[in-house]
């Protein structure tokens, strides 16, 4: 599959020695930029594009993001090769719509097992270069300990969700190199996992950031997520009494939810932003963190992380007593295809509306709280 992709690209590369254009700026885009740069290639990426309202970031690798419209007006359309790595369109609707812009040479990559296969490439090249043994039952990258997703019984979305979170949440902790950041690690200077702290993980994957925890020393970790897979009971065997794995999902209200899947990548899994690669349906359990903390006879908390894709900000409104009684460190990656800056504005306000001596800092894609010390 890779292969085909690759010589395609290949033939109509050679046709006119154009210049590349990704569009898409999220995980699969990303991935696809990284591969290109291996092999001796050196296909020559220009961009990224994306559709108007949706540009999170102005560049990234020193490659400028445009927007639809600023891009058509500035540039000529048959000097790139357009590929195109959107998800969550449907794909032959969206190259009709690209094509009735004035874009063509498209090129479609934006099947999961495609972008799998050339991330897997890029990565295992990667820690090969650091020296990282990647054959083995267990991943080790510093004090790092995961069950390792490289080896073939990892399950597919469990892969999917190493290899596009390992830039992030691995490589720039435990190895100090940012190059690869999209979205940023969940500590800063002031935010970070201590010795011997309580630390809730909400929404907890695959398991990476109740990982970190652990190498960090904290005394235990409540990694909640409402869809289970693999590698977080895998984890759960590794780490045993430091972890607690609890299948819930989190909001401002006790009930259920229906959640929204995608089967081949778990870190795309949603209760509220629903979009074209999320084919299965469960319904799952929900409560607040003031409600599970008072469950499970939490009394200490000192480091809360959110990953929080939804707009009323309910899973941080379900936190009220949690935050004013303990004044935990607080990471959070707001997720939003588009409106960030909304919703940011809201999670500082109900952030500040529990205790106003809450500084508030931001780090690449995520925000980060903290009391300073008298």
């Amino acid at each position: 599959m890779e292969a085909l992709f690759l010589d395609e690209l290949d033939r109509i590369w050679k046709q006119g020695r154009k210049k590349i254009i990704i569009i898409g700026e999220g995980k699969i885009g990303k991935i696809l930029n990284d591969f290109l740069s291996l092999g001796g290639k050196n296909y020559p990426v220009a961009a990224f594009l994306v559709d108007d309202g949706y540009r999170k970031q102005k560049s990234y690798r020193n490659l400028p993001v445009y927007e639809m419209t600023e891009f058509l007006q500035r540039e000529n359309t048959e000097d790139y090769i357009f590929l195109n790595t959107v998800t969550s369109r449907e794909g032959r609707k969206y190259k009709e719509e690209l094509i009735r812009k004035g874009i063509k040479d498209i090129l479609d990559f934006n099947d999961a097992d495609m972008a799998m296969e050339m991330a897997s490439a890029y990565w295992l090249k990667y820690f090969e270069s650091k020296g990282i043994e990647t054959s083995n039952e267990i991943l080790e990258v510093g004090k790092f300990t995961l069950p390792n997703p490289f080896l073939n019984t990892a399950a597919k979305d469990v892969r999917y969700a190493f290899l596009t979170d390992v830039r992030d949440l691995i490589v720039p902790i435990w190895l100090g190199d940012f190059e690869n950041c999209e979205d940023g690690p969940y500590e800063t200077e002031h935010v970070k996992i201590s010795k011997g702290d309580i630390v809730l993980d909400c929404g907890a994957n695959i398991g990476i950031s109740t990982a970190n925890a652990i190498a960090r020393d904290c005394e235990k970790v409540y990694s909640i997520e409402p869809v289970i897979n693999d590698s977080l009971l895998n984890s759960q065997k590794l780490f045993g009494e430091k972890m607690s794995l609890h299948l819930l999902a989190l909001s401002n209200y006790n009930g259920t939810a229906d959640i929204y899947i995608n089967p081949d990548a778990c870190n795309d899994n949603s209760i509220y932003y629903i979009q074209n690669t999320l084919k299965e349906k469960r319904t799952v359990d929900v409560t607040t963190v003031d409600d599970f903390c008072r469950t499970e006879g939490i009394t200490k908390v000192d480091y809360i992380k959110f990953y929080i894709d939804d707009m009323e900000c309910r899973m941080l409104l379900g936190a009220k007593e949690t935050i004013i009684q303990h004044s935990p460190k607080i990471a959070i990656f707001p997720s939003l295809p588009h409106n960030v800056k909304d919703l940011k504005e809201r999670l500082e306000t109900i952030i500040k509306s529990y205790n106003e001596n809450y500084t508030i800092e931001y780090a690449w894609n995520k925000m980060f709280a903290y009391i300073s010390a008298v």
